[in-house]
């Protein structure tokens, strides 16, 4: 398995990606996945 889930892991994606979370959805950055759509991000959370 690849750590490219977790918050930290890689600076290039948390840059890239992990960009505008907010306190409460650090928690659950691991459930998290943000997904680049055009000009757009989707994210995606698995409750």
């Amino acid at each position: 398995m690849e750590p490219r889930q977790r918050r930290g892991s890689t600076p290039k994606d948390e840059q890239d990606q992990v960009l505008t979370i907010p306190p409460e959805f650090a928690l659950i950055s691991t459930e998290v996945l943000l997904h680049k759509e055009g000009d757009r991000l989707v994210m995606k959370t698995f409750a």
